[in-house]
């Protein structure tokens, strides 16, 4: 997937997380925070987890991190993503990178 494509993607996704959130902040209240829960995927599933971080500076990084379903790591990756200057393209590198994590690894079932 060209990285323009990934980029598209990402704004529609932030958009629409943005959409689906607006008014459940009321002026004063305690954001929502619910417990976390791990359900594993059904078998053969891998759950890629992605996270990305930006500074202003320009410098980002990308982290991934591959799952089997018994919880079990099957692989991790930390980078730097240098020049990037927008959080939307961060959040895109992240993206692709969990996609390219995958696809060296010849996983074709994932989740991202």
């Amino acid at each position: 997937m060209p990285i323009w494509a990934t980029v598209t993607t990402t704004t529609l996704i932030h958009e629409d997380f943005i959409v689906a959130n607006d008014g459940l902040k009321k002026p004063g209240s305690k954001p929502f925070l619910s417990s976390p829960t791990w359900y594993p995927p059904p078998p053969g599933t891998v759950p890629i987890f992605v996270d990305g971080a930006f500074l202003h500076d320009g410098g980002a990084g990308v982290g991934v991190v591959a799952w089997d379903s018994r919880g079990r790591v099957l692989g991790e990756l930390a980078q730097p993503s240098p020049g990037i200057n927008l959080h939307v393209f961060a959040e895109a590198a992240v993206v692709h990178a969990g996609l390219q994590f995958a696809c060296e690894r010849g996983w074709g079932n994932v989740t991202l």
